[in-house]
């Protein structure tokens, strides 16, 4: 029992120390053209356990989200959420304080694996895109597709994400 407390105290600290590294996500959103619309998008995504503060950017039409500490992060929910108030993701931007420790191009948020599909020397690299049919929009998906033909726009497992750095 007490073996059992300490690998959970050992998870909740070693999550936290990689859920702080997010600073915030930059969603893109396709259609927000009024303040209704604005709104509707802002409750869908309050209804996530894990989003703390959202604020919505009508004129930028994005929405920039920070969240609770220690709640796993699910992009597909965030992406589900804005799609079920019926808008479009043009784009997510992941932004870091410092990005995680990247072995193999692979790095990890909480429970998600983000590989990345194209790496650069910057050390002051601070954000990522995911990539794929549900981070952007086809013409933002093809311009990836076009520039880097080593991944494929989906992955079958919830936790898994491609990525690239700009």
């Amino acid at each position: 029992m007490m073996k059992k407390i300490m690998h959970t105290l050992i998870y909740l600290i070693f999550s936290q120390l990689l859920f702080a590294k997010v600073t915030s996500v930059q969603v893109g959103i396709n259609g927000l053209t009024c303040s209704m619309c604005s709104r509707s998008v802002e409750m869908a995504l309050k209804k996530l356990d894990f989003i703390d503060v959202i604020k919505m950017d009508l004129k930028q039409t994005q929405a920039t989200i920070t969240f609770k500490a220690n709640l796993p992060i699910d992009f597909r929910k965030l992406t589900k959420a804005v799609n079920d108030a019926g808008f479009s993701v043009r784009i997510v931007r992941v932004l870091f304080d410092e990005l995680p420790s990247i072995k193999n191009n692979t790095f990890t948020i909480g429970r998600n694996t983000i590989t990345l599909v194209n790496t650069k020397n910057d050390l002051k690299i601070q954000s990522i895109v995911l990539l794929g049919y549900d981070y952007m929009d086809k013409k933002q998906l093809k311009i990836w597709q076009t520039k880097y033909n080593n991944f494929t726009p989906f992955s079958k497992n919830d936790n898994f994400y491609f990525a690239g750095l700009e």
